[in-house]
């Protein structure tokens, strides 16, 4: 019972990564890392993953302080991003 709930869930995150890291790959910002053990010639799955993980971290400013306990809300560029590819998705 769990697969069928996590499946779905799974490839649509694969798809949200894909669509964010095609347009990354387009504005010429998706960071290809490079191996030791051979050269790569375009970018793979977790390539892309980590520059969208980095763009995600990056615009994140959550607060944990004890002065301040309570979350912040996301960085008004990621929401407005994350909303686009959806819309781009559906």
């Amino acid at each position: 019972m769990g697969i069928a709930r996590s499946t779905p869930v799974l490839m649509a995150l694969f798809s949200i990564v894909t669509l964010w890291a095609d347009q990354l790959f387009k504005e010429q910002k998706l960071t290809t890392f490079s191996t030791a053990w051979y050269s790569k010639p375009s970018p793979t799955f977790s390539d892309a993953l980590a520059s969208v993980r980095y763009r995600i971290w990056r615009f994140q400013h959550f607060c944990t302080s004890v002065s301040k306990p309570d979350m912040q809300k996301p960085h008004p560029l990621l929401t407005e991003h994350l909303c686009f590819m959806a819309a781009r998705a559906a």
